[in-house]
């Protein structure tokens, strides 16, 4: 849904993220709107079942009326319209309140709301991947949900109302979400401007991409006699989100390790027959495979194993995600055309291709490429044209368990 706003005269304000402590970590997670009930009857591509088109504006997406690129998603019960206004807006998982704007102080935002979530993620910082879950226009929020300053803000339980759906500061109801990664964004600003510089374009990722990642889990309780438990994988998953909760804590198998809840051969796979030990590392290509037998047993009492199923109904997200992270240390590449992807299904019989260009600092085009396996969306591949290149640069394997 393509909403009506104008956003000029952006007033900055400014609040040190590092005044603020990243919430526990959390567990699964839950879509923002009530998809059986207040959004039943849109068909969104994505989140209802056998969508047949899609309902919103996606992340990054160019957005023609203010020639202006749009950092978050924009989701609409019915396309346009003011059918859901009220509609209450849940809180994902377990977090904290981090800024808070009923006043409106933003021309075009309406009223704001920012909460902060942490989840266990073996590639981030310190086993961590944290992002703020920006709201915008709502027409209100819970009378739970309070901020006062920094490191004032109400703690927020997974599936929490913590506001209601609205249109201030715009024309016409809808959810604006957009999820700021690893704190880089200082706090009640949206820098949106006609060039989408990748520097800007690494502090976001797509919101609805990181709630679809973690809505389900294989759980697994480890016995406590320090005997391995075997279990079947039921889908395809990184090692790196994988976790252990012991003790009311939430670790990846690597910090786990480190805290000496496990082993290093505590967690192993049946390969041809024969128990495999397995061992993490940050380049590590293996992911936890759909069919395959494991097993796992832990040092301390009453931990459980917990595996997140990404749905991958996001693919496209991921995929322009993967792009600009393959040229993100290349000068060559300053600002992305997000209005240029394309995905063809039909590229070759395992694998789709994505396409996206780039613009150098001089103005000249640049191009990135992404393949993505059909049976496991874990796995992909990039390469990329420089500016002025006759040919692209070889393909390399994505790191399957980078998912950020």
């Amino acid at each position: 849904m393509k909403s009506y706003r104008v956003l000029i005269g952006l007033f900055v304000l400014f609040f040190s993220a590092d005044m603020i402590a990243a919430p526990a970590p959390a567990g699964t997670f839950r879509p923002v709107f009530n998809e059986g009930q207040s959004w039943a009857s849109c068909d969104q591509k994505g989140w209802a079942p056998n969508a047949v088109s899609e309902q919103h504006q996606y992340h990054m997406e160019f957005y023609k009326l203010i020639s202006r690129y749009h950092m978050g998603e924009d989701w609409n019960n019915k396309c346009p319209g003011n059918s859901d206004e009220g509609a209450p807006l849940y809180a994902i998982a377990n977090g904290e309140v981090v800024f808070l704007d009923t006043a409106e102080t933003v021309n075009g935002q309406g009223k704001r709301l920012y909460v902060r979530y942490a989840f266990p993620y073996a590639l981030g910082t310190n086993g961590n991947f944290t992002f703020d879950s920006v709201f915008l226009h709502l027409q209100k929020v819970s009378s739970k949900v309070t901020w006062t300053g920094a490191g004032t803000g109400s703690k927020v339980t997974k599936g929490q109302v913590v506001a209601y759906l609205g249109k201030t500061g715009t024309e016409s109801a809808h959810l604006h979400w957009e999820a700021q990664s690893n704190l880089y964004v200082p706090l009640g600003t949206n820098p949106y401007s006609s060039t989408l510089k990748k520097s800007e374009a690494l502090k976001y990722r797509a919101p609805s991409m990181i709630v679809d990642d973690r809505r389900e889990e294989l759980s697994v309780s480890i016995p406590s006699d320090q005997t391995y438990k075997e279990f079947v994988m039921g889908g395809y998953a990184p090692f790196s989100t994988a976790y252990i909760t012991y003790s009311g804590q939430r670790k990846t198998l690597k910090n786990a390790i480190t805290a000496g809840w496990i082993t290093s051969s505590a967690f192993q796979w049946s390969k041809s027959g024969t128990w495999t030990n397995w061992s993490y590392s940050t380049n590590d290509l293996n992911t936890l495979v759909h069919g395959e037998k494991y097993r796992i047993k832990s040092v301390v009492p009453n931990a459980t194993l917990s595996i997140p199923i990404p749905r991958n109904n996001f693919q496209e997200d991921r995929a322009r995600l993967d792009m600009i992270l393959a040229v993100a240390s290349d000068n060559r590449f300053y600002s992305i055309n997000t209005e240029t992807y394309s995905r063809n299904p039909n590229w070759d019989t395992s694998y789709d291709l994505h396409t996206m260009k780039f613009k150098s600092s001089s103005g000249q085009t640049a191009v990135a490429y992404q393949s993505t396996h059909k049976a496991n969306p874990l796995w992909r591949y990039t390469c990329y044209l420089p500016p002025g290149a006759s040919a692209p640069t070889a393909w390399v394997p994505v790191n399957p368990n980078k998912l950020y």
